[in-house]
């Protein structure tokens, strides 16, 4: 089995792209922590969407945000410019789930809301849910 759920943020802008067959392609890298205090650690993971679900990341991500990301691992491999083997690991995303708030949405400004905050429902793109991060903790 090939599943990942990932919590984490945006470290930079989703950059928007079409395949060869035609199909719609958002690629961002996210941040994502794990551990606890003296054992934190950051993993900053490439992740791929395709079709209506690339199309909205495109248009609502923005570097910053915190996002839920469920999908598969995908592993390949390119050979350079150089003539050197680059493997590569990417998160195929089945869903994205938007936790936190764009800059400027509805009418609170970044000082009234913290920046993780969870979104309103009716703030949300179609097909897109809210979740309650403690409510998804497994413990």
């Amino acid at each position: 089995m090939n599943l990942v759920a990932l919590i984490g943020n945006l470290t930079s802008d989703p950059v928007a792209k079409q395949t060869q067959s035609g199909t719609a392609m958002t690629t961002f890298r996210m941040a994502v922590n794990t551990g606890f205090k003296d054992n934190k650690q950051t993993a900053f993971l490439h992740i791929v969407t395709f079709g209506k679900r690339a199309e909205t990341c495109a248009k609502y991500l923005a570097k910053g945000r915190k996002v839920c990301v469920r999908g598969s691992i995908s592993t390949g491999e390119y050979t350079n410019n150089e003539g050197r083997k680059v493997y590569t690991t990417d998160i195929i995303a089945d869903e994205v789930e938007f936790l936190s708030k764009a800059e400027g949405a509805g009418q609170r400004t970044q000082n009234d809301a913290p920046q993780d905050a969870p979104m309103q429902e009716d703030m949300l793109p179609p097909g897109f849910e809210a979740i309650d991060e403690e409510d998804q903790l497994p413990f």
